[in-house]
């Protein structure tokens, strides 16, 4: 990463976090992250976001392997780099900062969305491969077993909404075992538009009126055994619906989305979320100036954590 790059990553992450701790969800999760007792944390929260954000830019597939990396090319920046335990626990503290951050991100992408279109799908997120179910313990009780077009999985699905252009705009993880029509509704609750889905994203009557009578207007592609004429324009939305499907192959191949490493469930998601944020940035130098920390906008989210 070049230093241009990396000083302005941090420059806009140290402004969401400071203005984050000014509400009461960054309050309880700054009490997390420095505990009750014992002595408090060397790094600052900022720095541990942003080097958990370049390891994600860097592919370094481990914590640790990108931790020597940090003690050889990023000490200079970051002359508070502790030892690898303590990196380690702190990398797992800021899960509720970088979670925030993701909302935000994804907040500011609707704000600015001035489309009406939108494209709505799902990805399995593996927690391990299928030969390891049975030993798996990690996850015990959380994941389960689902089935997507490439077969049974164990783990999540990644919801996702984006626009034409690729912009995410919503995300959220569900059981893997859930069926995609059951998302479809909660997904896209605060949107109006036409939402492009594949054929398990069909609904019932009575939810399609529903989604109709607040502005939103599926089109979803048919399966085989069924009989339905569509218009022009819906074959034409359906035949970009790849869109949303590039997203999760470049999140997955390029932002290393996929992890079976982790020892605890907090590191899992830790994992998934310094991804999910690093993708949402993509290029750094890119990023717009409309996207640096506004304080009446962070007064109005509500953070879920």
């Amino acid at each position: 990463m070049t230093e241009n790059s990396l000083i302005t990553l941090y420059c806009i992450v140290d402004d969401f976090i400071h203005s984050f701790l000014g509400t009461s969800a960054g309050k309880k999760n700054l009490e997390l992250y420095y505990g009750k007792r014992g002595p408090k944390r060397r790094m600052p929260i900022a720095n541990v976001v942003t080097l958990n954000i370049v390891r994600i830019f860097d592919r370094t597939g481990d914590l640790k392997t990108f931790h020597k990396i940090a003690q050889e090319h990023y000490i200079s920046y970051f002359p508070n780099l502790t030892n690898y335990e303590n990196f380690l626990k702190a990398t797992n503290k800021s899960s509720g900062f970088i979670l925030a951050f993701i909302q935000y991100q994804l907040y500011l992408n609707r704000l600015h969305c001035t489309e009406n279109e939108f494209y709505v799908d799902s990805t399995p997120v593996t927690v391990c491969e299928n030969r390891y179910i049975s030993s798996h313990k990690v996850t015990k009780g959380f994941a389960s077993r689902g089935k997507s077009t490439k077969g049974w999985f164990f783990g999540f699905k990644l919801q996702g909404i984006c626009t034409t252009d690729g912009t995410l705009v919503k995300l959220c993880f569900r059981p893997g075992k859930e069926h995609d029509s059951q998302a479809f509704v909660d997904i896209t609750e605060g949107l109006e538009g036409t939402f492009v889905t594949d054929a398990g994203y069909l609904l019932k009557e009575s939810e399609l009126k529903k989604m109709f009578d607040s502005g939103r207007k599926p089109c979803t592609a048919t399966r085989k055994n069924m009989n339905r004429v569509l218009t022009k324009e819906q074959f034409q939305f359906l035949l970009k619906r790849n869109r949303i499907e590039n997203i999760w192959s470049v999140m997955k191949l390029n932002y290393n989305l996929i992890y079976h490493r982790a020892r605890s469930v907090t590191g899992m998601f830790r994992h998934f979320f310094y991804s999910i944020s690093a993708f949402l940035f993509h290029l750094v130098d890119d990023v717009k100036q409309w996207f640096l920390p506004n304080h009446p906008i962070l007064a109005k989210l509500d953070f879920d954590l």
